[in-house]
């Protein structure tokens, strides 16, 4: 017995040597493996956390071209309603061509005033005249001679007297409103 005892005290000898050589092998394995998966898992994280900021920083980015975007179809759109109206030397040069029509206008409207009023002047002389003459026909005929009559009824000559060959009255009239209208004008 004391063989067999012997005996299995050697196999629990060499069962124990190779238990704890595998007990040896499986914690520095385990150690290895432990401190391969510590690695590995502050590996990750990092990962995760660079991840994360990546992804924050990829989110301010795309808020960043969105805005940069709208401003871009917003510049689009005004560029299209600018380019629907005609460019500013075009504008400048049709301002300059109505400025001048303005201005000719003016010289043209100063100019129609200024007749108007010798008109209006030469018309009131005219008139003026004209009763001159309806007093004088009506004094003549009223009572004094002949040729007090002619002598009222023809003016002393003019310098610049036209004679108008429809009748006497007439040509003293047209006298008289010539050298009126040249005594006004002067």
């Amino acid at each position: 017995m004391r063989c067999s005892f012997d005996a299995v005290m050697k196999q629990l000898t060499v069962f124990e040597a190779d238990v704890s050589k595998t007990y040896a092998v499986s914690a520095v394995t385990a150690s290895r493996e432990l401190a391969a998966y510590e690695s590995n898992q502050r590996e990750t994280e990092s990962k995760i956390t660079s991840v994360q900021a990546e992804l924050i920083s990829l989110k301010q980015t795309l808020a960043l071209e969105r805005v940069e975007r709208a401003h871009r179809e917003e510049y689009d759109a005004i560029a299209k309603s600018i380019h629907a109206f005609p460019t500013r030397q075009h504008t400048q040069k049709q301002i300059a061509a109505v400025q001048s029509e303005v201005n000719a206008l003016e010289v043209e409207s100063a100019n129609t005033g200024r007749e108007t009023n010798l008109k209006r002047k030469q018309f009131s002389s005219f008139v003026h005249a004209l009763n001159d003459l309806k007093r004088a026909i009506s004094t003549g005929a009223n009572g004094t001679d002949s040729a007090a009559t002619d002598t009222a009824m023809t003016p002393a000559p003019a310098s610049n007297a036209v004679p108008i060959k429809s009748g006497s009255g007439a040509a003293a009239t047209a006298a008289v409103s010539k050298s009126n209208s040249n005594a006004m004008t002067d």
